[in-house]
């Protein structure tokens, strides 16, 4: 679904696409031509949904649902960066070498201490 949100004396489009929200501020006064766009945007997302129309790969979603070309290749929406992810990624930049004992994926015992023949 599209609507307009009024900024001032300007509107803004906003819609859901693929579990995402996009806003376009547009160049606008006028109520009427703020409407018709945010019609124009839901009817395309409505023709995408029901694959009677594709967006272009790796495109502006925004631009390809307001602007006035019509696209014949699938659309790939960008998946959000989840938490998990994020964790197991930064996880396996850390050496284990410098994490604390106890800390997760360092060692349980803390490294035997050098005798003191060892140390000089």
């Amino acid at each position: 679904m599209a609507w307009v949100e009024q900024k001032g004396r300007r509107f803004a489009v906003v819609f859901r696409f693929g579990g995402a929200r996009y806003k376009r501020l547009l160049d606008t006064h006028d109520r009427r031509e703020a409407d018709a766009v945010a019609a124009r945007a839901e009817r395309r997302i409505e023709l995408v949904l029901r694959g009677d129309h594709e967006l272009p790969p790796e495109s502006d979603v925004v631009e390809a649902l307001l602007g006035d070309a019509v696209a014949k290749s699938k659309a790939i929406i960008p998946s959000g960066l989840t938490l998990q992810t994020l964790s197991a990624a930064y996880w396996k930049t850390i050496e284990s070498s410098s994490l604390e004992p106890g800390s997760r994926g360092a060692p349980t015992r803390p490294p035997a201490r050098p005798s003191e023949a060892q140390r000089v």
